[in-house]
């Protein structure tokens, strides 16, 4: 049984970011000056279905995330709100999500500054990445 890890992390963003003005989405919006400061979340890689001594016969998700922060006017705030997500993802390690047990978190990189030719000049992007181990 494998688990959806990608509704695990929005789950778990949006019930324990300290914050709770983010939107949290997969998709970029058309439209990125309504909904500010919106967070996307986007599966790297990483192995899926690995067997695990631990947790028979259940199967671990070793995912790499990125996170990519919208948020204005200032650089400050995007990185303020990437930050915050990596962070809280991190100090997520032994929570139940769902029916998921987030088993390790680490944050791999970031914040980082993204160039986006496409925004507006009072929105900027900062993104970063992190990866979690998730078992049933």
């Amino acid at each position: 049984m494998l688990v959806d890890t990608d509704a695990v992390i929005l789950q778990a963003l949006r019930e324990h970011l300290d914050w709770s003005g983010y939107t949290v989405g997969t998709l970029r919006p058309a439209d990125l000056t309504q909904g500010l400061p919106f967070v996307m979340v986007t599966r790297l890689g990483g192995a899926a279905g690995l067997p695990s001594w631990r947790v028979s016969p259940a199967h671990v998700d070793r995912a790499t995330y990125g996170i990519q922060a919208w948020a204005g006017p200032h650089l400050a705030h995007a990185r303020t709100v990437c930050r915050d997500c990596l962070h809280t993802l991190r100090m997520l390690r032994g929570t139940v999500v769902g029916s998921a047990t987030i088993v390790g978190a680490r944050i791999v990189s970031g914040p980082f500054r993204v160039a986006d030719a496409e925004i507006p000049a009072e929105v900027h992007r900062m993104a970063g990445s992190v990866a979690l181990t998730v078992h049933p």
